[in-house]
């Protein structure tokens, strides 16, 4: 183990309470010493998980889609812009100060599994693949989140399809077009 695990291992002991008081003290106190010093990379480490791990939460983490009610909570945010896919949609240009795009792709999935979204052009040349995507259980639609600068490669950039593909629950592998939706900028 070297050093910077053992700080690692010491910083995750005080952070989950499994330190005695005593030592968190001592930990303390020496921690703080060391960042006035410049000397303390667990810190700058920890600034650094904790900025990424907003930037995934924002996301819905580490899986692929969301729920209604998750992209419900991120529509009450500033600097958010909303799309509905259906089967054939025009998206306009959304404002200059839009952070994230939020989308609910209108498509009933409850009863599949294995849930893949391949993003086509019309002509069938690949441009994004999306793969093991969660479905929102009450509703059966797919819902996703992404920054403004790539929501616009996808969304206003050229026409696409989203194309839909998955198994039908206890199937196994056999897999199927549930739907393709088509997203034309205006």
């Amino acid at each position: 183990m070297t050093a910077a695990d053992d700080a690692l291992a010491l910083l995750d002991d005080y952070l989950s309470a499994a330190m005695s008081d005593v030592h968190a003290s001592d930990f303390e106190e020496r921690l703080f010493a060391e960042a006035a010093a410049g000397r303390a990379p667990e810190l700058g480490y920890l600034d650094t998980l904790f900025d990424q791990a907003q930037w995934f939460v924002m996301r819905g983490g580490f899986s692929s889609g969301a729920t209604a009610e998750q992209i419900a909570e991120l529509r009450k945010l500033p600097h958010v812009h909303y799309i509905d896919v259906e089967a054939d949609t025009r998206v306009g240009a959304w404002p200059a100060d839009t952070k994230y795009v939020v989308y609910r792709l209108d498509v009933d999935l409850r009863g599949y599994e294995n849930i893949d979204v391949a993003i086509v052009t019309p002509d069938g040349e690949h441009r994004k693949w999306f793969r093991d995507v969660v479905y929102d259980p009450k509703d059966g639609a797919l819902y996703g989140a992404c920054d403004a600068p790539l929501a616009a490669s996808t969304f206003r950039h050229e026409p696409l399809i989203a194309r839909i593909q998955a198994s039908r629950a206890g199937s196994g592998l056999n897999r199927e077009t549930v739907a393709e939706l088509s997203v034309t900028p205006k």
